[in-house]
């Protein structure tokens, strides 16, 4: 699996990742007036208006690989730095479940091809999670549970607790007063 990335750097030299989920849509109206969709191949980036031109294109091995430019030695580390500049989540959530490993008995493959046993299966017996608040330790929430109906319990009481942690913290924000004009002057 190939994920796209988009590096952007700003003139005061700070930088951000974007993740690509379609490279048609981003660089589609550059490449053709056509209205519809196009579809790009991800070796060479040359494209097609119909899907089975890009499956034809990639068969036939008319690929074309780009020339990929690595970073110098000395200059190829990259680092997020401005750690003050980041925001806190005011909720996190850790969660953790305890399985019992027990074998799967009758399992049987084709010797003459490749293959995966499956010798033991995972079964949830218990769970603990903890809703841990950064501003306010008396709105942190520790729950654990033991039973054979521990993920269906889980499921229930963490959709409980997020909705009533939404309810009573993020939907009542209120907007901001607009900017006066010497605040915008400010800025």
């Amino acid at each position: 699996m190939m994920v796209n990335l988009l590096y952007l750097e700003g003139p005061d030299k700070k930088s951000h990742y974007c993740w690509i989920k379609n490279i048609s849509r981003l660089v589609g109206s550059q490449l053709t007036k056509h209205d519809g969709a196009i579809h790009i191949c991800d070796g060479c980036l040359v494209f097609f208006r119909e899907e089975s031109g890009l499956q034809k294109h990639i068969s036939q091995g008319d690929c074309q690989k780009i020339c990929t430019i690595l970073p110098e030695p000395g200059n190829n580390f990259l680092q997020f730095k401005d750690f003050h500049l980041s925001f806190k989540m005011p909720f996190t959530i850790y969660s953790d479940f305890e399985t019992i490993l027990n074998p799967i008995h009758g399992c049987t493959s084709n010797p003459t091809e490749k293959y995966t046993i499956n010798t033991h299966i995972h079964k949830a017996h218990s769970f603990a999670y903890f809703i841990k608040c950064s501003y306010n330790d008396s709105l942190s929430i520790f729950r654990s549970y033991r039973g054979k109906d521990c993920t269906n319990v889980y499921m229930k009481w963490l959709i409980e607790d997020v909705r009533r942690i939404y309810k009573d913290h993020f939907s009542n924000y209120k907007s901001m007063k607009p900017l006066t004009v010497e605040e915008q002057k400010e800025t």
